[in-house]
């Protein structure tokens, strides 16, 4: 097993203690050696198998010309040179040296993109790049580039071929050349692209003829970049890494919104729903015996515990809503058709509670939103509205034009919100003194949420004293 370490050869105490430390945030282990004679000694104790890599120094004490390099190449460490100056002499020697990559050093910027470098080459070692190509030179030529980078290589001479090593070695990087027996490249991108989507695939299109009809066609037919013949190593690999660290990212996003998507499907059904049957059991059991002291008490302990867990669920729901919404697709939607779903969905609780809901709503209005997160905004107002409201009271719903905005005012006839406490309604976790008029309870992450879904949206929410003496909230929503 290769182990997350690396060998820093590096003479200079501030940028062996800068890099180290930087090293270590990236997850890697570091030993360091500070002279030709260290790094023997290093090398006779342990092998390359010790380490993942090599980052060295080209000028040391004991070692000027570079023999810190040469030793450590005669001994099969991947190395990345770190220089203080390089000529175009000394860069031409170093694309024939084995070596991963060479970093000029300018800075605190320089040490960042060797860390960067390092977390690149542990990555690369997880991904496959198939190369299509019909020259074996050319072939060969971007094999060694890729393998020094740490990726695996597959290639292919002709489309047939590649299509056969697609299916078989499910390949995350395909590079494909635009000259090939029986088809071009661009034809085979298109193919390849109707199978892989760009979620798990990225493709680059290489070739001689660097007109725009060439490139425009790769492009156009789902290739991620071009590459012009002939390229520099350095820039090859340059935009084989940019093409590498976009795809883990987008893989990276996609398992973290499945992982994100079962957690919610873990508590929106295997956890809720059981505790909701056990409240709503205990409940109706509750009514239908005759409990003594005793068991009213522990009755209503089971009630307030389910309803608590119940409530830090559905707390933990909105958050993942939240996060989801940078996901979510906008459109042009009805406000009126949201509303009247809303509404209808609290049609019983409002009569359970014998509270009138008086809607005055007479023009339909068109919105550009979130359907899923406009509908959970407008719930949770009017379930604030429900809550506070007295029993026997009424609950005003008016919707209205507000410039650009649609306007939607919910008004209780409750005790409204202490003056001292209005500042803090937004905040997560902030509950109110003044209490539900039916012991109803709240994690206090309602309004808080609503306030961060708005403002996604491109609307907000303010709060206000209701004319009716109760709490007035007030959302709006940008007209289509």
């Amino acid at each position: 097993m290769t182990l997350k370490k690396i060998l820093l050869v590096e003479d200079s105490k501030s940028q062996a203690s800068v890099l180290t430390k930087l090293l270590n945030q990236h997850g890697f282990a570091v030993s360091l050696a500070t002279s030709l004679h260290q790094l023997q000694c290093i090398i006779n104790t342990a092998n390359n198998a010790d380490f993942f890599l090599a980052i060295c120094d080209f000028v040391l004490p004991d070692a000027p010309n570079g023999e810190a390099i040469d030793l450590l190449l005669e001994n099969n460490f991947t190395t990345i040179v770190h220089t203080t100056n390089i000529s175009q002499t000394l860069r031409d020697s170093m694309r024939v040296l084995p070596i991963a990559d060479y970093v000029l050093k300018s800075g605190k910027e320089s040490l960042i993109m060797l860390a960067d470098d390092c977390t690149a080459l542990w990555r690369n070692r997880d991904l496959t790049v198939l190369l299509v190509d019909d020259s074996v030179s050319s072939l060969e030529l971007m094999s060694y580039l890729l393998r020094k980078q740490q990726y695996k290589v597959i290639t292919a001479t002709g489309a047939e071929m590649a299509l056969e090593l697609l299916e078989s070695t499910q390949p995350d990087i395909v590079v494909l050349d635009y000259i090939l027996p029986g088809v071009n490249g661009v034809e085979l991108c298109k193919s390849i692209r109707s199978a892989r989507t760009k979620m798990d695939l990225s493709i680059i299109g290489i070739s001689v003829k660097a007109d725009d009809k060439t490139s425009i066609g790769f492009l156009k037919h789902g290739a991620n970049d071009f590459i012009a013949k002939p390229f520099s190593p350095e820039e090859f690999i340059c935009r084989i890494n940019r093409s590498a660290e976009a795809l883990c990212a987008l893989m990276e996003a996609n398992e973290k919104s499945e992982r994100s998507n079962l957690m919610q499907r873990m508590l929106s059904h295997d956890i809720r729903n059981p505790v909701g049957i056990m409240v709503s059991a205990t409940k109706r059991l509750s009514k239908m015996l005759a409990l003594d002291e005793q068991q009213q008490t522990l009755t209503k302990m089971i009630l307030e515990g389910g309803t608590t867990v119940l409530n830090l669920l559905d707390s933990a729901l909105e958050i993942h809503k939240l996060e989801q919404l940078h996901e979510t697709e906008m459109k042009e939607i009805s406000f009126d058709e949201s509303l009247n779903t809303v509404l209808q969905e609290y049609r019983e609780r409002f009569l359970e509670k014998n509270i009138a809901l008086k809607v005055d709503n007479e023009i339909p209005y068109q919105v550009f939103s979130s359907t899923v997160f406009l509908q959970q905004c407008i719930r949770n107002i009017i379930d604030n509205g429900l809550k506070y409201a007295p029993l026997g009271s009424t609950v005003y719903v008016k919707v209205s034009a507000d410039g650009a905005y649609i306007s939607l005012q919910v008004e209780d006839e409750g005790s409204g919100i202490p003056k001292d406490e209005e500042k803090n309604i937004f905040k997560p976790f902030s509950n109110i003194s003044t209490s539900p008029t039916a012991g109803e309870s709240s994690t206090g992450l309602g309004l808080s949420t609503v306030k961060k879904l708005l403002q996604m949206l491109n609307g907000d929410i303010t709060y206000q004293r209701s004319s009716y003496g109760g709490a007035c909230f007030i959302i709006k929503i940008p007209m289509a």
